[in-house]
C-alpha cells in the first residue's frame, strides 16, 4: 500500500447513535451526511469523552504433540467485541441505555409544576440489547461509520459528581457485541464512505 496521509484519521468531528435491538436497524444510506439524520428509532446521546473506541479480538488454543516444543496448530476458540465511549450528557434515558439496566418514568412540566425524568433501578436488565453506531467524519469530509447490530452493556453503572471535575458527570457505555440473527449473525460494520468521483 502506498503512503497516503488522507487516510490517516483525527479529529473531533464525532458522535455516538443508540437504538434498542431490532433487526430492522441498519446504517444510514451513503447519502446522509456525517452527523446527519440515521431515521428509524437511532437517538443521538450528545457529547462523549476520551473517544470512540472499537475492539476485537481473537483467543487461539494451541494443538500441541509429543514431538514438538511449539504448538502444531493455534485453533481459534473464542472472540470478543466491543464499542466504548463515556456519555457527558446525564439524561435518564441515556443512562437506562447505557446501563442496560432500570425502569424509566416522566412526568412533564407544566406552567404551574416542576417535572421529572426518573430511573429506578429494579429487576429490570435488558435482555433484548442495543444496537450502536459511531459516526466519525474522515478528512475527506465522508462519514466513518461503525455499526454493532446487537450488543449488550456490561459497564455498569459510575455516577461521580466531583467538585472540580475537568470531565463532568460521565455515563460509561461499554457494549459487548453478539452475532445478530436479524443480520444474518452479523458482529460488526465498519464502512468508509467515499466521495462522489470527479467527472
Amino acid at each position: 500500500m502506498a503512503n497516503n496521509a488522507d487516510q490517516i484519521q483525527y479529529g473531533k468531528d464525532i458522535a455516538v447513535r443508540l437504538t434498542d435491538y431490532s433487526a430492522s436497524n441498519a446504517l444510514p444510506a451513503v447519502t446522509v451526511a456525517w452527523d446527519g439524520t440515521w431515521g428509524g428509532t437511532w437517538t443521538a446521546p450528545g457529547y462523549t469523552s476520551g473517544g470512540l473506541h472499537v475492539t476485537t479480538d481473537v483467543t487461539r488454543t494451541g494443538i500441541e504433540v509429543d514431538q514438538e516444543f511449539d504448538p502444531v496448530a493455534l485453533v481459534a476458540t473464542a472472540r470478543s467485541a466491543t464499542m466504548n465511549t463515556n456519555l457527558s450528557q446525564l439524561d435518564m434515558s441515556v443512562v437506562q441505555d447505557a446501563t442496560g439496566q432500570g425502569t424509566l418514568s416522566t412526568l412533564a412540566a407544566t406552567t404551574a409544576a416542576r417535572g421529572y425524568d426518573q430511573l429506578d433501578i429494579n429487576s429490570t436488565i435488558n435482555e433484548t440489547g442495543i444496537a450502536v453506531g459511531f459516526d466519525i467524519k474522515g478528512r475527506d469530509a465522508e462519514p466513518i461509520r461503525v455499526f454493532g447490530p446487537r450488543g449488550f452493556p456490561n459497564a455498569g453503572m459510575q455516577l461521580d459528581f466531583e467538585r472540580g471535575s475537568t470531565t463532568g458527570v460521565l455515563t460509561p457505555l461499554s457494549v459487548q457485541l453478539t452475532p445478530s440473527p436479524g443480520h444474518s449473525n452479523l458482529v460488526l460494520r465498519i464502512q468508509d464512505i467515499k466521495p462522489v468521483a470527479a467527472a
